[in-house]
């Protein structure tokens, strides 16, 4: 059986986006993943030497974690979209997008060979395309270029670190990679490559410009499964656990800390309830991200380590996927209780998912300065929760009891999802879960700080600052290119501060149409020819 849903996980999204007049079957798409998941023996492995260059796909122990919660994301996002798309006249071409969106990110997990891996993850992220613009006006154009334009960049580092790891263990199956540790430069691009999708600060800008545009549903996989989909790239590549490699772990490690905190501050100043969880993303991808850079730097840690980010893929895609679906569902009392509850685990309060991923978290930073940073990241999560729950009960109240229902479902999976299955796993949940006083304590001190923070700073109220515009860094960078080019700059950059008066962005309009142009495509392929060469020169192993 277990041979047969490996096929059927990624077939059937395919078949359903090849066949319009299938399409109706679309919601149920994902189930086979989901049975997979459940039932699926792990070892199993189905190769195909005549399919490309001998496609290879299994179930492992860390598939199985992310097949659990991404499948089960995609199937109730998929219900879900079902109802919320009844009245869009171009659903068609959304459920096209969706389905080959969805056939990417589950084929990535279960992908035991570097082509098959990496054809999956260029589907998943071009087709994500579709869903980013489909809403087809000024503000969904911009962050689709924006998001093509860092995609493009990620595939291209992704590629050239895979061309390296496959010279480094001379063959192209991933279970070859354990035990063949990667040398700094290629562990650089693939660190740096799959960062993007991860939404690493710094290279995390096209993240709170597609997630608030795209269709709900859309948002709620962009953000709860595809993330998640760089961490895993992550997992596969990088050698975590065999090999020190300070440089590249210490600058992740640095990356994600600061992440954590500035895209709190940014997050909390956003207008937009879906803007805000989308820098909360950053900011909770930053902690996860500083794990994994400390592993890199002290291979020992990272037995505690993987723990860790397996829990928080499972609590941090289930939850903030429902934290989206829940955005305008049903009467504001029902929505405002059950989102109060998924941001309490998104918190970390004792009882919750989020409590037992801090404690993890705490055992990997081993205490000092670091635990007390990832205590107070907690405050900036509970500033953000706040700033949700308050913009979302601003909002006008929606008479959608289907919504509604499958948001509860959604709700209460997300909810139970990484409690139940650390129980299964035998992991020890009174010393996690903040049952004992002193853990208690340690887990909701950051929460009342934040809650007093928030009031003083008028948080209930009107904000006594600014709204940061979404995109953060890349207005930054359009400022500076104006600056820098005169003919560009405009009369007045006082738009500027207000997301949608930012200008279109007119170096990446630019940037569009010359890429068109033979010379600059054979620069661009000139230039990747180069990184691969240094690769290649500097060698595919750290030995």
């Amino acid at each position: 059986m277990t041979a047969v849903l490996l096929w059927l996980t990624i077939l059937t999204p395919l078949v359903l986006a090849a066949l319009p007049g299938a399409r109706r079957l679309a919601p149920w798409a994902a189930a086979p993943g989901v049975a997979l998941a459940a039932f699926g023996e792990v070892g199993s492995e189905l190769s195909f030497p005549w399919l490309l260059l001998g496609t290879r796909l299994g179930l492992d122990e860390t598939g199985r974690v992310f097949l659990l919660f991404t499948a089960l994301l995609w199937l109730l996002a998929s219900l879900y979209g079902q109802v919320y798309g009844q009245s869009d006249s171009r659903q068609q071409r959304y459920l096209s997008f969706w389905l080959l969106t969805m056939a990417g990110n589950l084929g990535v997990i279960l992908a035991h060979d570097l082509v098959t891996f990496y054809l999956c993850f260029a589907l998943m992220t071009l087709a994500a395309f579709g869903l980013v613009v489909h809403r087809d006006n000024p503000e969904a154009h911009r962050a689709g270029r924006v998001y093509l334009v860092m995609a493009l960049l990620g595939e291209g580092l992704i590629l050239a670190g895979l061309v390296a790891a496959a010279m480094a263990v001379g063959g192209l199956l991933l279970p070859a990679l354990a035990g063949v540790p990667l040398g700094a430069v290629p562990a650089l691009l693939l660190a740096i490559g799959f960062g993007v999708k991860v939404g690493v600060v710094t290279i995390h800008m096209w993240l709170p410009l597609a997630h608030p545009i795209a269709p709900t549903p859309a948002s709620a996989v962009l953000s709860g499964a595809m993330l998640k989909a760089g961490l895993l790239g992550w997992l596969r590549f990088l050698p975590l656990g065999e090999a020190a490699l300070p440089v590249v772990g210490g600058l992740l490690a640095a990356l994600g800390l600061i992440g954590a905190f500035y895209a709190a501050l940014v997050g909390f100043t956003q207008r937009e309830a879906k803007t805000v969880l989308a820098y909360s993303s950053v900011s909770q991808m930053g902690l996860v991200t500083l794990a994994v850079g400390l592993a890199l730097v002290s291979p020992q840690l990272w037995p505690a380590a993987s723990i860790l980010t397996l829990a928080f893929a499972i609590h941090h895609g289930l939850v903030k996927g429902a934290l989206f679906l829940g955005m305008g569902v049903g009467p504001r009392s029902v929505v405002l209780v059950g989102l109060s509850l998924a941001a309490l685990a998104m918190i970390g309060l004792p009882l919750t998912g989020g409590a037992l991923v801090k404690s993890l978290l705490k055992e990997v930073v081993a205490g000092g300065w670091l635990e007390l940073l990832v205590s107070l990241s907690a405050t900036g999560t509970t500033l953000l929760m706040l700033r949700v729950l308050v913009l979302v009960g601003r909002q006008p109240t929606a008479a959608t009891p289907h919504l509604l229902a499958l948001w509860l479902v959604s709700l209460v999976v997300a909810l139970i999802s990484l409690p139940l299955w650390a129980y299964v796993a035998g992991w020890p949940l009174t010393e996690h879960l903040g049952l004992s006083l002193d853990k208690a304590w340690a887990l909701v001190w950051p929460g009342l700080l934040g809650l007093s923070l928030f009031t003083a700073l008028g948080g209930f109220g009107r904000l006594r600052f600014p709204q940061l515009p979404p995109g953060d860094l890349l207005v930054g960078l359009e400022l500076l290119w104006r600056r820098f080019r005169p003919e560009l700059r405009p009369a007045s950059v006082a738009k500027l501060s207000h997301a949608k008066q930012v200008p279109s962005l007119t170096w990446l309009d630019r940037l569009e149409v010359r890429q068109r142009r033979w010379d600059n495509v054979g620069l661009l392929w000139l230039s990747l020819g180069a990184l691969l060469i240094l690769v290649l020169l500097t060698g595919g192993t750290s030995g």
